[in-house]
């Protein structure tokens, strides 16, 4: 809404605004007022910006979704991408989108794009493949069909033979127990730990706490610890962190890497190749034959491995 003006303004003989109320002029410039004006006359250029806005979004998702779904190994129907801002202009990508993971919670995702160069962080959630349930806990009244893994409470001076549990019995340790109300099983270190050590689920065991409102740092899913690289030293019997790992550099800029070419198509080989950037589990890098010295793009697959795309 407009404030009133008590002087009136007059448009001269070519059209050009002689005086403007000055209350239009009070921190707006002319091309802001401008811009403004031709948007609310042109409704048709707005819907032309989230047309355009949508495909770019549609494009990005086509590739993010079975990538994901790959990398997490959930189903790709369970996969849903929050939208990006209808406001912007997602030009189309010439070659095959890039994605990792920028942070250690897997709920942000980072699309990059070679030519044109853009990259947009897009949320991404899952539902789980698995279902959080009690381990080794018969849910009905009888006995269990097999005695339950050791995840009970495990005091920071108990041996290591009772707080070393077997990796198997870590499958899927539930993030809250039903017969401990207030209570939830984190991952602790059974041992002491190093900075810089791959992390693996047999090195943790399920441990109860109490739960703390508001802080969801502490990791309760193995899986969440595969393919990861610890960033501190971890004392024995200490509750893992998500800011207490990194996801693991499975292939180092002029490492050699076995490269596997066709496979799917009916034939396989495989190749040497110097790889010429950094590149984590599902990540696309560019590498240099070894031998013809010709470019390879491929996908990381595992440690010193990758897949030609």
């Amino acid at each position: 809404m407009l404030c009133r003006s008590e002087k009136s303004f007059k448009v001269s003989g070519i059209g050009h605004l002689k005086r403007l109320p000055r209350v239009l002029f009070g921190g707006v410039s002319g091309a802001a007022l401008l811009a403004l004006m031709c948007g609310l006359s042109n409704p048709a250029m707005a819907q032309t910006q989230n047309a355009a806005s949508s495909a770019g979004q549609q494009r990005i998702d086509a590739q993010l979704k079975p990538w994901y779904a790959k990398v997490e190994r959930v189903e790709e129907s369970s996969v849903s991408i929050v939208a990006l801002d209808s406001r912007l202009k997602i030009e189309a990508c010439e070659k095959p989108i890039n994605f990792d993971f920028p942070f250690v919670s897997h709920k942000t995702v980072r699309a990059r794009c070679e030519s044109p160069q853009w990259q947009y962080y897009l949320q991404v959630n899952a539902a789980s493949a698995v279902t959080a349930t009690n381990v080794g806990v018969s849910t009905n009244s009888g006995a269990p069909s097999s005695p339950p893994p050791s995840m009970d409470k495990v005091a920071p001076t108990q041996s290591s033979a009772s707080a070393n549990t077997p990796s198997a019995a870590l499958t899927s340790p539930p993030k809250t127990t039903s017969n401990n109300p207030g209570y939830h099983t984190v991952l602790t270190s059974s041992q002491f730990l190093k900075r810089g050590t791959i992390l693996d689920p047999s090195m943790f065991t399920g441990t109860e706490v109490a739960f703390t409102p508001g802080d969801n740092s502490a990791l309760s899913n193995p899986k969440d610890v595969a393919h990861m690289e610890l960033l501190r030293d971890l004392p024995a019997n200490t509750t893992l962190k998500s800011f207490d790992l990194k996801p693991m550099v499975m292939i180092k800029k002029g490492q050699q890497v076995l490269v596997s070419i066709g496979e799917g198509k009916g034939f396989l080989i495989t190749v040497r190749a110097e790889s010429l950037q950094d590149g984590q589990l599902g990540e696309q890098i560019r590498l240099k034959n070894t031998e013809s010295g010709r470019p390879i793009s491929a996908v990381v697959t595992g440690v010193n491995t990758a897949k030609a795309i």
